[in-house]
């Protein structure tokens, strides 16, 4: 980069961070009417303009069950949208935000929508309403000065929620002081779950911290279903989690009927469990929930592609998919739901090498296969979602060549291990840590992971 350049950069860097909220900071903008001090003890702004809008609208039944909670405490809830026309959750008043200000709140790649002021403007939370929302406001009201905490939490999520791989022995202590500060985060609570069931592999830890969520979180169903599907998608042993959450879960989604993220935790945990009866119902109930929403669409498509009866929901599948499509669905995410329908749910491997061979020729050149597989196994919003079309792509990579890198045999390892094929991830696993030498320190480790899972309960 030219020197000049660079001082520009510099100069301006200062104004390009102070317009991002962090608790502790006072908003560098309110859209609409500010609240005089006194007249409210918390603002929650439900940022529904410019990208976020979809994410927004999604958790709209979420946004309206915090308005009828606290619609008795001194709390504005506001939604901020980009036009008249777009609808807002019930309990809500709509600003409208024309000059799309608010996009400057957030980092690009931060998943957050909402923020939380207190009477003063000074922001107490930033995030998704699972994720500590409830807590921010409680405490709020209850005149808790607890700022230092806020940033706390906030920093595990960006910190530990990104990779499955995150989520390592080290990240135990933080993420207990997060929860602690705020114990109805499902998110927080799924990420400790995973560290204790995958980074220490500790199963009676990981059964005590399940047993203490789905405690704390029972009356709370959006942020239940966050943890539950946080972890579901994490956890290798889904059907015994499955078994284990299935009564919690079945009280907390009463309250919740119209929360379509609440309804589709639920039943993945009935594909899981092997609950036949309740699977295929639930599913259409679903799909209604759904049907105006690409995401939704295709969370369902994965849900009924994971179950050992996939073949059943052949159909459903296959509609929820082209209705994903209709509605301009993500088209990686597009691509692995129809992999997923064709292969796991219609049995159709051709069809599932046809749309294979149609996402890798419209695949930008510069993605490595390697690299698109290691992220959907690993990233937390993808992983356990699209684990059978990663092995499509791993199994492209050892097909088109005679001999892999080291790495390359590390994901290809993971796929054939979260797929059920152990044998298979063994054989690859033991190659790249052969191969890799020194460097293969982590690839050592998930060599001991997949030996650790091959062998026999003890009696």
């Amino acid at each position: 980069m030219p020197r000049s350049l660079r001082l520009l950069a510099a100069a301006l860097w200062p104004l390009l961070v102070v317009a991002q909220v962090e608790p502790g900071a006072p908003l560098p903008n309110r859209p609409g009417d500010a609240p005089v001090a006194g007249d409210v003890a918390a603002v929650v702004y439900w940022c529904g303009a410019g990208a976020r809008a979809a994410a927004a609208r999604a958790e709209a039944p979420c946004g309206a069950a915090l308005a009828r909670r606290f619609v008795d405490a001194p709390v504005d809830f506001v939604a901020v949208v980009a036009a008249d026309t777009v609808d807002v959750p019930t309990g809500f008043r709509r600003v409208v935000d024309a000059t799309g200000a608010t996009a400057s709140w957030f980092a690009a790649d931060d998943p957050a929508f909402v923020v939380v002021a207190d009477h003063r403007g000074i922001v107490r939370f930033v995030g998704e309403p699972f994720a500590g929302l409830v807590d921010a406001l409680a405490g709020i009201l209850a005149g808790h000065d607890d700022v230092a905490a806020a940033r706390g939490a906030r920093d595990c999520r960006r910190r530990f929620g990104r990779s499955l791989f995150d989520l390592r022995p080290p990240a135990v202590a933080p993420l207990h002081a997060a929860v602690a500060h705020a114990p109805r985060d499902g998110q927080l609570r799924g990420m400790l779950y995973l560290v204790a069931a995958i980074g220490c592999r500790d199963a009676a830890l990981a059964a005590q911290l399940a047993d203490a969520a789905l405690g704390a979180l029972a009356d709370e169903p959006r942020a239940l279903a966050a943890f539950l599907d946080l972890a579901m998608r994490g956890e290798v042993r889904k059907a015994d989690f499955a078994r284990r959450a299935l009564a919690v879960a079945a009280r907390a989604e009463a309250s919740a009927a119209d929360d379509p993220a609440v309804q589709l935790a639920v039943l993945r945990l009935h594909v899981h469990a092997g609950d036949h009866r309740e699977i295929g119902r639930r599913a259409i109930a679903a799909r209604r929930l759904v049907r105006d929403d690409a995401v939704g669409c295709l969370e369902l498509a994965a849900i009924l592609a994971e179950g050992p009866d996939a073949a059943v929901h052949a159909d459903l599948a296959t509609l929820v998919v082209d209705r994903a499509a209709a509605l301009r669905g993500e088209p990686r995410a597009l691509a692995a739901a129809r992999y997923g329908a064709a292969v796991r749910c219609a049995g159709d491997a051709a069809a599932g090498a046809r749309v294979l061979d149609g996402y890798l020729a419209q695949r930008d050149p510069a993605i490595r296969s390697n690299n698109d597989c290691w992220r959907l196994l690993t990233d937390q919003r993808s992983m356990g979602r699209w684990t059978s079309f990663a092995v499509g792509l791993a199994e492209r990579m050892t097909a088109a060549e005679s001999d892999l890198a080291y790495f390359e045999y590390d994901t290809v390892a993971l796929a054939m291990f979260l797929s059920g094929r152990g044998d298979d991830a063994i054989a690859c696993a033991e190659l790249a840590v052969e191969r890799a030498g020194v460097a293969g320190v982590d690839y050592a480790d998930r060599l001991r992971w997949y030996r650790e899972a091959q062998a026999p309960a003890p009696r």
